[in-house]
């Protein structure tokens, strides 16, 4: 059996896929499933996988887990605990269950850094790990968001990379969704077998590109949080405001809702006129304002690969990307634009080009389409087949 714990959702169930290719048991732990005791309630907790086409599976999606833990709540069934136990609790948990599976368990799927305990209990009963990393903390991408911590003026706690590099350390097998971090494990752990698996998307419908003509007055955003490059990309906004060269029709769109410090900047630009607005958009809703956007914007300064950029590409919208998203512009030069700098000015030119309609966006969107196309989640499965394969022993050749 292949034990795959994961607290969020994230891209769970493609790792899922991928593992089942090595024609073993794969067992899914999803973030609530130490809160059902008896086999009815985990029979409606695992009922997501239905959805996802994994039935053979143990699991779930996040929208059962809150389900059943709501049926549970309600009925006030015993040994209900709290559903904001995060992290740290499941972690814990699942390491208890990994004692107990031991026999069965021949190796452990896990991401980043999320369950050092488990990970810990892995090794001291020698069970074989993969540690599949999803962001980019390397120094660098440290470096790079201290820059702006200095510029903008504000603390934004750095995560720690000790316990991430033990975990890899530790680990058999170490996959990673980018040629940065495929360099960064090697020179952290030159002896380390280190997979490069870049993360997919669902191929295009034969449609999919055709939009209205124009397209809807705004364009999606990715920047809510001093991470991903809000104060730079909200400065840039301000900085056009305050030249009277903001085009006031077009509205800011921003998928996920703002951090403190970012909160604080966007008020001043709503003040100023800016129609903008974030907030969570579920998965459905937000795929249904894509299509008709201008453009998808991501000026990210620390990020593993961007499934929300391959979203936006699936629907042919035009790429506005930072260089630290996870595609690389030397391999999609052609299919995005990538601003080759993090300060406001170099965006508000970009921003400014884009508003006056002087960006090349029908070659763009074409570009996104073949970025699609080129990236199907099949090459992402074999990859983590691969990884778990050779973690147990069975390298392939």
């Amino acid at each position: 059996m292949i034990l795959f714990p994961n607290f969020d959702r994230q891209h769970s169930y493609e790792t899922v896929r991928g593992l089942m290719l090595t024609k073993r048991r794969v067992r899914y732990v999803g973030g609530s499933y130490h809160l059902f005791r008896t086999r009815t309630e985990r029979l409606v907790y695992n009922l997501g996988l239905i959805r996802a086409k994994l039935p053979s599976v143990v699991g779930s999606s996040n929208a059962i887990e809150v389900l059943a833990y709501c049926f549970r709540h309600r009925l006030k069934l015993r040994n209900t605990r709290s559903f904001s136990n995060v992290h740290g609790q499941f972690d814990w948990w699942v390491a208890q269950q990994v004692r107990k599976w031991a026999p069965e368990i021949e190796a452990i799927y896990c991401y980043q850094d999320y369950l050092p305990i488990t990970i810990r209990m892995a090794v001291a009963l020698k069970i074989p790990t993969v540690c599949e990393q999803i962001i980019d903390n390397s120094p660098e991408a440290q470096g790079r968001l201290s820059k702006e911590q200095k510029r903008a003026g504000v603390e934004v706690p750095v995560m720690s990379e000790q316990a991430n590099l033990d975990i890899m350390r530790n680990s058999s097998v170490v996959v990673v969704p980018t040629d940065s971090l495929y360099r960064y494990v090697n020179e952290s752990f030159p002896k380390k077998r280190v997979y490069l698996a870049p993360y997919g998307i669902t191929a295009p419908d034969e449609d999919a590109g055709t939009r209205l003509s124009p397209p809807g007055n705004y364009i999606v955003v990715r920047a809510n949080s001093v991470r991903k490059g809000s104060l730079i990309f909200l400065t840039a906004v301000k900085q056009l405001v305050d030249s009277g060269k903001w085009r006031k029709s077009l509205r800011l769109v921003f998928a996920g809702a703002f951090d403190a410090i970012s909160q604080g900047a966007a008020d001043s630009l709503i003040v100023a006129g800016v129609q903008l607005q974030a907030r969570n958009y579920p998965h459905r809703e937000l795929m249904s304002i894509l299509p008709q956007a201008q453009a998808f914007v991501m000026p990210s300064l620390q990020e593993g690969r961007s499934l929300l950029a391959l979203e936006a590409a699936r629907y042919g919208i035009p790429l506005i990307l930072s260089t630290h998203v996870g595609l690389e512009p030397g391999e999609f030069a052609d299919s995005a634009l990538f601003v080759s700098g993090d300060t406001p000015e170099l965006w508000a030119e970009t921003l400014l080009a884009l508003s006056e309609g002087r960006l090349r966006t029908n070659e763009l969107s074409r570009g996104a389409l073949n970025i699609a196309r080129l990236n199907p989640w099949s090459c992402y499965h074999s990859k983590v087949a691969d990884a778990a394969m050779a973690a147990m022993g069975e390298v392939k050749t």
